[in-house]
């Protein structure tokens, strides 16, 4: 009993975890959208109502069947009065009221009406009310393309953000764990408090723009909530691939096919012949109208009527002066035709330079793939050669993190910049209303194993963690725990300040540190002079670093036991000549 119940449990807590956390690709996405969104139920039912108006004008060709009863009581009996004298002298001698009926009388009559002229207006109402039809259905195609369209923009945006986040968190690990070498450097008098100030108030400042992509996230997330008609409180995840590809066709292909098929233009075009046929409408009145009615009568019988009876009716209608009513209708019509014209050229000028621009942002986002691809191999490159020297003891973890998170950040500016492709893509398709299958050519993605390098550099760093760099701390921070510092050039320094060799002569050596910035090593050669006064102390420039190192000691032990003298913890050893 107890298993079935724990079993109950984790089943229910599966089908709730399902419940609240549910990961949707892009065409699940549309699909709902298509399915539930209101904004696009509302035009349908407009188009629905819209095909209904046309058939009905469709149906005034046709005759009218109409059935018509009637059922009355009066408060007397019909009657016929005939004054004396009528007929003639004495007759009648008095007046006559003679009976015609009952207080009550009923009828039904079947009335058949046929339009046989109207000078042109059944036949306009119906051109207006098909082309409104069509015109309607145009609409919500348009509109259902905008909304695949937004879904997929808000969707690869949505996904940008979390890639966004991602990198900035990244960063911000890699910042931390700066700022806490910096603190123990501080701590031992090693770094200045104001650089572990400001390394503070640039992590405040990194996690102010996670806080802002996060936001920016979850706002993308809430849209697209709305547009496939998702409640707010359901958690949201979304998956999927993204598309790569080369646009093929021209501007001007691009253009032209926007021209042809935009719904837009069509639905417009639409509008001019249904103005047109609205113009046709107001002619009309300027001629009669002629109709034919059949009619058959069923009554009670009485004196004067009988119990059934037929009838045709030709009718005709012929307004003849009407204070210029008819003639301000069809000004009214023509210049509303008029407008629908005007309309139409500036919406196909508009959605010239619509295609135009989507066109350009395809081509721009290619671009932006590109480069963000070759990026991406660079910072690959990078996080090897630094994996590789962090082994060798030559680059310091903060720095190692630092290239992890760079090349983090340069694999999901690529990763958006594809998305952003994705994007324009969308953008080019609902601007020409053309699939976009034929117009694409399929290009590979580029996928670093991002797993294993994560994976390589979390056992190198648990190798080292709780252990300090293997050259000495700078005496100046910068030199140590700078991320970004750059080479800066070789001038020549003057044999006072500090001597630049290219080999050592002793036997034995001590290096105390090497820095990229030649500053920061004539900086820690003159504490170090201060200490040790008996030695030659000089700056070896190998490569790209400046390497402070102590000549003189004929011995490893004589060298230890001058830097503990001194008071200098960490320094490397060199028991022969290295002229690297």
């Amino acid at each position: 009993m107890r298993r079935r119940i724990i079993i109950t449990i984790l089943f229910v807590l599966v089908a709730c975890g399902q419940a609240f956390s549910q990961e949707m690709t892009l065409e699940q996405c549309i699909d709902q959208a298509l399915t539930n969104n209101s904004a696009l139920k509302s035009n349908e039912m407009g188009t629905v109502a819209a095909r209904e108006e046309s058939n009905m004008a469709l149906k005034d060709f046709f005759p009218s069947l109409r059935l018509q009863g009637n059922y009355s009581i009066l408060d007397q009996s019909p009657r016929l009065i005939v004054n004396r004298n009528s007929f003639s002298q004495g007759v009648p001698s008095a007046d006559a009221q003679l009976p015609l009926g009952d207080k009550d009388f009923y009828s039904a009559a079947i009335n058949l009406r046929q339009p046989i002229f109207t000078g042109g207006i059944l036949t306009g109402n119906y051109r207006k009310t098909r082309e409104a039809s069509e015109a309607s259905h145009l609409e919500y195609k348009g509109r259902k393309k905008q909304l695949v369209y937004e879904v997929k923009k808000t969707f690869y945006e949505a996904l940008n953000e979390n890639l966004h986040t991602e990198a900035i968190e990244k960063m911000l690990n890699a910042k931390k764990e700066r700022l806490s070498v910096l603190k123990e450097l501080s701590a031992e008098g090693y770094a200045a408090r104001d650089v572990v100030l400001r390394q503070e108030t640039d992590i405040l400042f990194t996690e102010l723009d996670l806080l802002k992509n996060r936001n920016r996230g979850e706002t993308a997330l809430d849209r697209l909530k709305k547009l496939i008609h998702r409640e707010e409180s359901e958690n949201l995840t979304l998956g999927g691939t993204a598309f790569n590809a080369l646009l093929i066709p021209s501007l001007q292909q691009v253009r032209e096919a926007a021209l042809a098929h935009r719904e837009e233009l069509q639905s417009g075009r639409s509008r001019v012949r249904m103005a047109d046929a609205d113009v046709t409408v107001a002619r009309g009145s300027f001629f009669p109208q002629a109709s034919v009615t059949g009619s058959y009568l069923r009554q009670k019988e009485t004196s004067i009527t009988r119990p059934e009876a037929w009838m045709l009716t030709a009718t005709v209608d012929w307004p003849i002066f009407e204070w210029g009513k008819t003639v301000n209708d069809v000004r009214r019509a023509t210049a509303r035709k008029q407008q629908e014209e005007y309309r139409l050229d500036d919406s196909t000028r508009e959605i010239g330079i619509e295609a135009e621009q989507a066109w350009r942002a395809v081509k721009e986002e290619e671009k932006a793939v590109a480069a963000h691809e070759s990026e991406v191999r660079t910072g690959e490159y990078c996080l090897e050669q630094d994996l590789k020297k962090f082994v060798e003891g030559t680059v310091k973890l903060a720095d190692l993190l630092t290239t992890e998170a760079e090349f983090i950040k340069a694999h999901n500016g690529y990763l958006s910049a594809v998305n952003s492709l994705d994007i324009a893509f969308a953008r080019l398709e609902a601007a020409t209303s053309t699939p976009l299958e034929s117009w694409l050519v399929p290009q590979p993605l580029y996928r670093p194993d991002m797993e294993d390098y994560s994976r390589r550099s979390a056992q190198l760093i648990r190798q080292r963690k709780g252990r300090r760099a293997q050259f000495a701390p700078a005496l100046s921070p910068t030199a140590e725990v700078a991320q970004t510092a750059k080479p800066q050039p070789h001038p020549v320094p003057s044999a006072v300040d500090t001597k630049i060799m290219t080999a050592t002569t002793s036997a034995v050596t001590i290096q105390i540190g090497a820095y990229i910035s030649q500053g920061n090593a004539r900086e820690t050669r003159r504490e170090i002079l201060k200490k040790i006064r008996d030695k030659e102390v000089q700056i070896l420039s190998v490569g790209k670093f400046y390497k402070v190192r102590i000549l003189g000691f004929t011995s490893a032990a004589e060298a230890k036991d001058a830097m503990v003298k001194a008071g200098i913890s960490n320094y490397l050893v060199m028991t022969k000549n290295i002229g690297e």
